[in-house]
């Protein structure tokens, strides 16, 4: 029998060989590891980033209850039609319509001003979550920041000895001096989680972020906020000037209003997040649709007005003389470069001055006015009455919210509206 002997060349170049196939099979097993792990989070992600609104169920309820309050006001009802969040001599309340009975109370901090406090707040449209904002004093209201300073001359001393210039020390780097800005009101976001309302879990409340840039003593006009992009938006109102803030999940801020604009209302798709603004420039009145920094024109009509956006559809009215004439939908699209087509979905004559507007998912859109309910559905007209000293409508028309008041408190009657 005849024995090979291998050289220490050929020994080296064998373990070699099997050091590399190792490598290779380690490498494969790695990619299938990671195609794996992608696809699960891609999954993820994607069942995360489904059209929020795309299935959206309409909640009706018949609820009857007793608030130990006898003028709530800003009134608001939750997706579930089973909580309701008002403000009552300065506190912030969170009503369980179906145990009766508060689970959740806000009150100012002690030694703050009469306009600080909750300063407003708003549920999310497809679950029982409420964002609100908090206005304290600012225990330490002069800060020191940097700004540039214009008066201060770049330094010199290479220009002397052309030798020890590069192209680092050739950029002139603005020069800066500490300034003192007094900010004498901090303005905190909150979230407030809200268990199912039959179980005595107490609400989930958290503190997001605080806003540096938010105007001490302005009051928060409207909020819009898309669960898609995860930004929320306000007009600022401080005076005779309104500010469009938008914020968003990085605690980051910026004003999005033009010199000379006066803003009217804002809604936000829950589709794609487009922001929809109603706003007038002069004798112009226009309704533009903001993606970051670009605006695109949906219409320029003074007599159009927004109503509302629900499962992706901007809901757009024609007022005349305090009356609405006709309703047309604009298709909320992520193409930016997509132009804006108005249809026309019903023409009629309706008084319309400051009245409550709910739209649900399938379209219908009720307005409510003088204790008259306007339901519109299918481009038909119908009108009930409603009875009762003080009635609201939710935001997507599917309940009628009747109060009455009693001595030191109020009744509160929940019903489908159909």
């Amino acid at each position: 029998m005849r024995t090979e002997i291998k050289t220490g060349t050929e020994i080296k170049s064998q373990k070699k060989l099997h050091f590399l196939r190792i490598i290779a099979v380690w490498t494969l097993v790695s990619l299938l590891l990671q195609s794996g792990f992608y696809f699960t989070v891609n999954r993820a992600i994607a069942k995360m980033m489904m059209l929020p609104s795309a299935n959206l169920k309409t909640i009706t309820a018949t609820l009857e209850a007793v608030l130990p309050d006898d003028h709530p006001e800003n009134l608001q009802i939750s997706y579930a039609k089973d909580y309701i969040a008002y403000m009552s001599d300065g506190l912030f309340k969170v009503f369980n319509l179906k145990q009766n009975k508060v689970v959740f109370v806000k009150k100012p901090d002690t030694g703050s001003d009469k306009e600080m406090g909750i300063i407003n707040y708003q549920w999310l449209r497809d679950r029982n979550t409420l964002i609100y904002f908090f206005a304290k004093k600012n225990p330490s209201p002069y800060t020191t920041v940097l700004v540039s300073d214009p008066n201060t001359k770049p330094s010199t001393q290479n220009q002397e000895n052309p030798s020890l210039l590069n192209e680092e020390s050739q950029i002139v780097k603005e020069q800066t001096k500490e300034v003192k800005v007094y900010q004498p009101q901090l303005t905190e976001i909150y979230t407030l989680d809200l268990p199912n309302s039959s179980d005595s879990t107490p609400p989930d409340d958290r503190q997001t972020m605080t806003l540096a840039d938010f105007p001490a003593g302005g009051k928060i006009e409207h909020i819009a906020s898309s669960t898609y992009t995860n930004l929320i938006y306000l007009t600022i109102k401080t005076g005779s000037s309104v500010k469009l803030m938008e914020i968003d999940v990085n605690k980051n801020t910026r004003m999005l209003q033009q010199a000379g604009e006066t803003l009217l209302d804002i809604t936000a798709s829950d589709r794609y997040g487009t922001l929809y603004i109603e706003s007038k420039t002069g004798n112009v009145k226009q309704i533009l649709a903001l993606d970051g920094s670009q605006r695109r024109v949906v219409e320029k009509n003074n007599s159009y007005c927004i109503l509302g956006d629900c499962a992706g559809k901007l809901y757009i009215g024609e007022v005349k003389n305090a009356r609405l004439v006709q309703i047309f939908t604009v298709n909320d699209s992520s193409k930016k470069n997509n132009q804006f087509t108005l249809s026309p979905t019903w023409q009629g004559d309706i008084p319309f001055s400051n009245g409550q507007v709910g739209i649900d998912s399938e379209g219908k859109v009720v307005l409510y006015e003088n204790h008259c309910a306007y339901i519109i559905s299918g481009g038909k007209e119908k009108t009930e009455t409603i009875s009762g000293e003080e009635n609201y409508i939710s935001n997507d028309g599917a309940v009628l919210i009747q109060l009455t008041h009693q001595d030191g408190s109020t009744k509160v009657n929940i019903s489908p509206l159909n």
